[in-house]
């Protein structure tokens, strides 16, 4: 089964890595901290471990391409084109399978199709 992209989910996450961190928040407990917060981290991954590479491969290329004329180019081979995704392309595809319906305006999902848009 898909793994969606659920941010009811997410948001359990973040408040777990919180609570788990709210404890060592000291400076003599900062590598219990950063152990946790990899355990908590660890563990969403193997849960979710599509969004997870999603996430993980989105932060690696923004700043590669955060620019547009850099950009164009890519988006438009993974199948953003200025009307939208294309039919059939691996953009397509992937809002389909991982996020249905809607779009955050914040995702990076809607941020490459601004950037497709011009």
């Amino acid at each position: 089964m898909a793994d969606r992209l659920n941010f009811e989910a997410l948001q359990g996450w973040y408040e777990q890595v919180l609570t788990a961190a709210k404890p060592h928040l000291t400076p003599e407990n900062s590598r219990s901290l950063a152990i946790n917060a990899t355990n908590v981290a660890m563990e969403h991954a193997k849960n979710h471990p599509y969004s997870t590479a999603l996430s993980v491969i989105s932060i690696g290329l923004t700043p590669v391409l955060g620019s547009g004329w850099l950009a164009a180019p890519f988006l438009k081979l993974i199948g953003f084109t200025p009307l939208g995704p294309a039919a059939g392309g691996l953009a397509a595809w992937y809002q389909a399978t991982f996020l249905g319906g809607y779009i955050s305006p914040q995702s990076w999902f809607a941020a490459a199709q601004r950037l497709a848009m011009g």
